[in-house]
C-alpha cells in the first residue's frame, strides 16, 4: 500500500519538534515546575493511585504526541497548498 508522504516524514518530524522545543527556555522551565508539583503529589499517594496516575500521563502523553504528528502535517500540507497556489 502506497504511504502518504507525511506518514514517511513523521518519525523524523517528531524528533525534529522534541529536539526545538526543548531548546525552549519556558518550556523546560515549565517541564521543572512540573516535576516538581508531580513529585510533591505523588508523596501523597497511595501505590493504586500512583498506578493510576502513571496510566493517565501514559494516555496523555500518547494524545499530545498523535495531536503533535497532526497539527505538524496538516501546516505541511497548508503550506504545500500556499506554495501551490502562489506560482499557480
Amino acid at each position: 500500500m502506497k504511504k502518504d508522504i507525511f506518514e514517511l516524514f513523521a518519525p523524523c518530524i517528531s524528533d525534529h519538534l522534541q529536539e526545538t522545543v526543548y531548546q525552549n527556555d519556558e518550556y523546560r522551565k515549565s517541564v521543572q515546575e512540573s516535576a516538581k508539583i508531580l513529585e510533591q503529589l505523588r508523596k501523597r499517594l497511595e501505590p493504586e493511585g500512583e498506578k493510576l496516575l502513571d496510566d493517565y500521563f501514559i494516555a496523555e502523553g500518547h494524545t499530545a504526541a498523535l495531536c503533535e504528528e497532526l497539527v505538524y502535517t496538516q501546516g505541511m500540507k497548508d503550506l504545500l497548498a500556499l506554495l501551490s497556489f502562489l506560482t499557480a
